[in-house]
């Protein structure tokens, strides 16, 4: 029995689009230990007024992504991060350098963070 060419590469494309979420999924992030905090307390945010930003995030197995989330709490060297995922919800602790506001342009593609590049700006949120 022979392949059929002329599907081959959707099919192959979607094949790996499947093993990559799956992958993903089980995957854990890491966050920053405790000592990394500093002295100064947690600025909170309301949970319906959370800035929106961009987080790079990294795995425990495989190479940091950067990711649509919601700056949760923030104080002057780190920033809690939210963001929904297939295994459900994650909260992890990031260096503020690694957090950035998304743009209102931004926001309408949070599906996608590979279309188009967010302007660098200030990576406090709230702000």
């Amino acid at each position: 029995m022979t392949k059929n060419r002329r599907y081959e590469a959707r099919y192959d494309a979607l094949t790996d689009a499947r093993i990559a979420q799956a992958s993903r999924a089980s995957q854990q992030p890491l966050t920053l230990p405790q000592q990394a905090y500093g002295p100064r307390p947690f600025e909170w945010a309301p949970p319906r007024r959370q800035p929106t930003v961009w987080v790079w995030v990294h795995w425990r197995e495989g190479p940091a992504t950067k990711i649509a989330a919601v700056a949760a709490a923030w104080n002057d060297r780190v920033v809690i991060v939210e963001w929904e995922h297939p295994g459900g919800r994650h909260s992890v602790v990031v260096w503020r350098t690694a957090v950035s506001h998304r743009a209102e342009r931004d926001r309408a593609r949070s599906h996608d963070p590979t279309l188009g590049s967010v302007r660098p700006g200030c990576s406090r949120p709230g702000r």
